[in-house]
C-alpha cells in the first residue's frame, strides 16, 4: 500500500504536464513571426547599403585626392633616399680616411707627462655638447712646487676664430699618489664659428696635452653635398622625375652649410662593466629648406615652392666611431684598476712571484721575464680590453693568442733545467736546424712564420685542437 501511495503524485504531476502541453491558447501566429523576420531583413539591407554608401564614398574621396601633393610626396620620398645614398657614401669615406690632422687645424693632437684631453665626439653642431675626456698623471713634486709656483691645471676651448667657448680651472687637480680621471661637458653655442675648434690642456703656464673637433665642417658634409648633387642632376633636371601629369626639377646646388646633421643616442649592452653611456648609434641629415619647382606638364605653369627633407642615415660608422676612439683611450689610460697597462702589469708580477721560486728552487728558466712573456702579457690584457669595449674579440686574434701563450709556456718549461737554447714546438716542427749553442731565443727564430703557415703546420702534425682543426678546415 505505501508503494501504491508513492506512485500516485508522479503520475498526478505527469497528467498535469500533459495537459499544459496541449494548451494552445498561447501560441503566437505565423503571421506575426512573418513580420518580425521582414522587419529585421529590412533593417539589414539598410544597414548593408549604407556601409556600401561609405566605402563607395572613401574610393571616390581617394580617387579625387589632389594629383599635385601626390607628385611631391612621392618626390620628398625619393630625395629622402638619395639623401641617405649621399650620406652612407660621406660616411663609408670617412671610415676609410680617418681624419688624424685636418687642414687648417688651429692646433695639433698633443700629449706629454700623461696628461690627456681627448674629445668624445669630433663632429658637433651648433647646440651639441662636447665631451672631453681629461686624464691627469700623479705628480707629488708639482704638489710642493705649487707652494711657490702656479700649478693649477686649466682646460681651454675655443673655435676655429679663436673666440673661447669655455675656460676652466681645476686648481691643483693632479693626483698625489694615483692618477686622476674625469670628463668636461661644454656645450657648443650658436653664435659659435663653424670650422675647426681647439682643446687645450695647461699645467701652469705650460701646455700639456692639446686636440681638435669641427663644429658644422669636415669631409661628412662636403662629400654629402657633392654625392647628393650629382643624383640630383641626374634624376631630378629636365623634367625626368614625373608624376600623373607633373615634374619635379631641383637645382644642384646644395651647400655642405644646409646639410644639419642630428643624433640619434642609446646605450649599449655589454657583459664586462655595463653602463648608462649614451653613443650616438644614427646620424639623421637634414636639409631644413630644399628648394623644388613644380611643373604642369599640360598647361606648362610652374611653382617654386621648398620643403623639409631629412632621412635617417643607415650606417653603423658613428657607433663604431666613438667605439675606436673609447678602445684607443683604454689602451693609453691606467686610472681604472682593469686598464690594459694595469693589466700588464698585474700578469708580469704574478709571473715573477711564480717563476721566482720556480728558477730558485726547481732550475726554472734563467731569463724571468722574457720579450714574448711580455708579448704574451700585452696581447692576452689587449684582448680582454677588445672585449669590454666592443664586447667581442677577433676569433683569429683570439687563436693566435691562445696559441703564443701555449707556446711561451712550452718553451718554458722545455727551457727549464737546461742551459741550452731549446729547439722550441714550431723550429721541431718546421724541421730548421738550430745551433744549440746561439743565443737567439727560439720565438726569435720563429718570428718570420705568419699565423697562416702555423696553423697549417699545426694541423698536419695533429698538434692542433680537433674543435679547431674542424672551424679552421679552409683557413683563409
Amino acid at each position: 500500500m505505501r508503494e501504491i501511495a508513492g506512485k500516485q503524485p508522479a503520475k498526478h504531476f505527469f497528467f498535469k504536464c500533459s495537459w499544459l502541453f496541449q494548451d494552445t491558447s498561447a501560441y503566437i501566429p505565423y503571421a506575426v513571426i512573418g513580420i518580425f523576420i521582414v522587419l529585421i531583413a529590412t533593417f539589414t539591407s539598410v544597414y548593408l547599403l549604407k556601409m556600401d554608401s561609405e566605402v563607395a564614398e572613401t574610393i571616390y574621396t581617394t580617387e579625387k585626392s589632389d594629383p599635385r601633393q601626390e607628385a611631391i610626396n612621392l618626390a620628398a620620398s625619393d630625395l629622402s633616399r638619395c639623401l641617405n645614398y649621399a650620406g652612407m657614401e660621406a660616411l663609408e669615406w670617412q671610415g676609410e680616411h680617418p681624419v688624424i690632422l685636418p687642414e687648417g687645424s688651429p692646433v695639433e693632437r698633443f700629449s706629454e707627462d700623461n696628461f690627456m684631453a681627448t674629445p668624445q665626439n669630433q663632429n658637433l653642431e651648433k647646440g651639441d655638447t662636447l665631451q672631453i675626456s681629461i686624464n691627469l698623471p700623479s705628480d707629488v713634486w708639482g704638489r710642493v712646487e705649487s707652494l711657490w709656483k702656479n700649478r693649477d691645471v686649466v682646460l681651454v676651448v675655443n673655435d676655429s676664430a679663436g673666440q673661447q667657448l669655455k675656460r676652466v680651472n681645476y686648481g691643483q687637480a693632479t693626483g698625489f699618489l694615483q692618477k686622476v680621471s674625469f670628463y668636461e661637458y661644454v656645450e657648443v653655442p650658436e653664435n659659435s664659428k663653424a670650422g675647426y675648434a681647439s682643446i687645450e690642456l695647461y699645467y701652469g703656464d705650460e701646455l700639456k696635452a692639446s686636440d681638435w673637433f669641427q663644429i658644422e665642417a669636415g669631409p661628412i658634409k662636403d662629400i654629402t653635398a657633392e654625392s647628393f648633387n650629382r643624383l640630383l642632376s641626374a634624376n631630378y633636371q629636365g623634367n625626368s622625375h614625373t608624376f600623373m601629369g607633373y615634374a619635379i626639377n631641383v637645382e644642384p646646388d646644395i651647400e655642405p652649410e644646409q646639410i644639419k646633421i642630428r643624433k640619434v643616442n642609446g646605450t649599449l649592452q655589454r657583459e664586462i662593466f655595463p653602463s648608462d653611456k649614451n653613443y650616438t648609434i644614427y646620424y639623421i641629415f637634414e636639409i631644413p629648406v630644399l628648394n623644388y619647382t613644380l611643373v604642369d606638364l599640360e598647361s606648362g605653369e610652374t611653382y617654386n615652392m621648398s620643403m623639409n627633407l631629412s632621412t635617417l642615415i643607415t650606417s653603423r660608422e658613428p657607433l663604431l666611431e666613438e667605439l675606436v676612439k673609447e678602445y684607443e683611450l683604454s689602451l693609453k689610460t691606467s686610472s681604472s684598476l682593469d686598464s690594459t697597462s694595469n693589466l700588464v702589469l698585474g700578469a708580469t708580477n704574478l709571473r715573477t712571484f711564480i717563476y721566482g721560486p720556480w728558477q730558485h728552487y726547481a732550475n726554472g728558466p734563467l731569463n724571468i721575464l722574457t720579450n714574448p712573456a711580455l708579448a704574451s702579457s700585452v696581447n692576452g690584457a689587449t684582448l680582454y680590453t677588445q672585449k669590454k669595449v666592443f664586447d667581442s674579440v677577433d676569433p683569429l686574434a683570439l687563436t693566435y693568442t691562445t696559441y703564443y701563450n701555449g707556446k711561451v709556456l712550452y718553451e718554458d718549461v722545455c727551457d727549464s733545467g737546461s742551459l741550452k737554447a731549446g729547439s722550441g714546438l714550431m723550429n721541431s716542427t718546421l724541421g730548421n736546424s738550430t745551433d744549440s749553442n746561439s743565443s737567439a731565443s727560439p720565438y726569435e727564430k720563429d718570428k718570420g712564420v705568419n699565423l697562416l703557415q702555423r696553423i697549417l703546420l699545426l694541423q698536419k702534425t695533429g698538434l692542433f685542437p680537433w674543435m679547431w682543426r674542424k672551424a679552421l678546415k679552409n683557413p683563409l
